[in-house]
């Protein structure tokens, strides 16, 4: 009996429940490498004049986060993104698929890093030799 109360807790562990789905489009102004798989988006929030980020990681070579050198140079970069909210029984899981537009890979700036204990520091982007 304990085993089989046992086995049905753990199958409601992972049953989910209610999903929920937000997207979000915004003009970037800045763009940001911090390391392999991992970028940060600069935006103006007119709501309180202030300069914010959202950053963007690709866990576990997920195919997550995508940079897209598609913006016309006339056009301002931007970024879409999809969040992904389930209520669990014991947590929440949360799950975010975006996707940078930029006019090219001169607009990609170096960004900060920090390994703990393991070390920080700045990414610095390679220029091309002319």
């Amino acid at each position: 009996m304990k085993a089989l109360l046992l086995l049905a807790l753990i199958g409601l562990v992972g049953c989910g429940g209610q999903t929920t789905i937000r997207e979000e489009r915004r003009v970037c102004v800045k763009v940001f490498m911090h390391q392999p798989n991992e970028y940060s988006c600069m935006y103006f929030d007119p709501s309180t004049s202030e300069l914010k980020t959202v950053s963007f990681r690709n866990w576990y070579k997920d195919e997550t986060l995508k940079i897209v050198a598609d913006v016309p140079p006339d056009n301002p970069m931007y970024y879409e993104a999809t969040y992904k909210t389930t209520d669990r029984i014991i947590d929440t899981h949360k799950e975010v698929y975006a996707a940078i537009h930029i006019h090219g890979a001169e607009d990609i700036q170096g960004g900060g890093w920090d390994h703990g204990k393991f070390g920080r520091g700045q990414t610095i982007i390679v220029e091309d030799a002319k």
